[in-house]
């Protein structure tokens, strides 16, 4: 009867020793950082965009591409919660250069790895944080949508476009 015991609190042992290994998640994608790692000034290096349609990728829609001072975005994000946005777009046309440049204040908030923009009168918009370092910040979003296309006949579709961006800190 005694050896019965014994082995018993053996076996709790072992549950109460692999218990935080049970726990644990095995993923690397998850970010496990706080706020402060994300305070400063962030300008976008360049951006991805993958869309696939019907579990297959679309390469027509799916682009690659980096930023210059022509075209870029740059957010700030202050230690009291508080955040500015830039983005500068331009694009050759018939008359010349278009340039047009939106600047916008707002709020931000970090829930576990969601990066959540409050801009004032745009909106809330959200990303994924997937890495972050002293010098780089990697950002994704998913969009979602479908639908039917009724230009050449009936068609359904559904997609999914994935955005990466990757910002370096620039202070």
């Amino acid at each position: 009867m005694k050896k019965q015991r014994r082995f018993g609190w053996v076996k709790v042992l072992a549950v109460v020793l692999a218990l935080p290994f049970g726990l644990s998640s095995c993923s690397d994608d998850t970010f496990d950082g706080d706020a402060s790692d994300l305070h400063g000034t962030w300008l976008l290096e360049r951006y991805e965009s993958e869309r696939i349609e019907n579990g297959t990728v679309d390469p027509e829609y799916s682009y690659e591409r980096e930023c210059d001072e022509n075209n870029y975005q740059k957010f700030t994000l202050n230690s009291d919660g508080t955040m500015e946005y830039t983005r500068a777009y331009s694009e050759d046309s018939e008359d010349g250069l278009y340039r047009q440049i939106m600047t916008c204040k707002g709020a931000w908030t970090l829930i576990k790895d969601v990066l959540i923009f409050h801009a004032e009168n745009e909106g809330c918009i959200s990303y994924t944080v997937k890495d972050v370092d002293n010098n780089t910040l990697t950002l994704t979003a998913t969009e979602k949508e479908e639908g039917v296309d009724t230009y050449e006949g009936e068609r359904e579709w559904n997609y999914e476009t994935i955005y990466t961006n990757t910002f370096k800190r620039v202070k």
